[in-house]
C-alpha cells in the first residue's frame, strides 16, 4: 500500500481497511466514530439526568415554600382578626391606651373592660 493510500484510507484489499484518522491503531475506520458518539450520548444522557435531579429539587422547593406562605398568610389573617377585635374593644370602652393595658389585655387581665 502506497502512503497516499494510507492518507486518505483507500486499502487495496476491499472495505474496513485502517485509515490514518482512527482512535486506536488497527481499529476499523468507522469504530471510532461510533465510540464517540456512544461517548457523547452518554455524557448527554447524564447531563440530561443531572437537570431532571435539578429540576425536581427546585420543585420541591417551591411547593414547601408555597406551603410556607399559605401558613403564613393563615396565620397573618389570625392576627389581623385579632387586632381588629381588640381595636373594637377598646373604641367602645373608652379604654387608655398604654403598655400595661395592652401587656394586659394579652393576659386577659386587664382592668378597663
Amino acid at each position: 500500500m502506497s502512503s497516499e493510500q494510507l492518507v486518505l484510507g483507500g486499502g487495496g484489499g476491499g472495505g474496513g481497511g485502517v485509515s490514518a484518522g482512527a482512535g486506536a491503531v488497527g481499529e476499523p475506520a468507522g469504530a471510532a466514530g461510533s465510540r464517540d458518539e456512544a461517548l457523547e450520548i452518554e455524557r448527554l444522557k447524564e447531563l440530561l439526568l443531572v437537570h431532571l435531579d435539578m429540576i425536581t429539587q427546585q420543585q420541591d422547593l417551591i411547593m414547601a415554600r408555597d406551603r410556607q406562605i399559605k401558613a403564613l398568610k393563615s396565620e397573618k389573617e389570625a392576627v389581623s382578626i385579632q387586632n381588629k377585635h381588640f381595636r373594637r374593644f377598646h373604641t367602645r370602652t373608652r379604654c387608655v391606651w398604654t403598655s400595661v393595658c395592652v401587656l394586659s389585655h394579652r393576659a386577659h387581665m386587664c382592668t378597663c373592660m
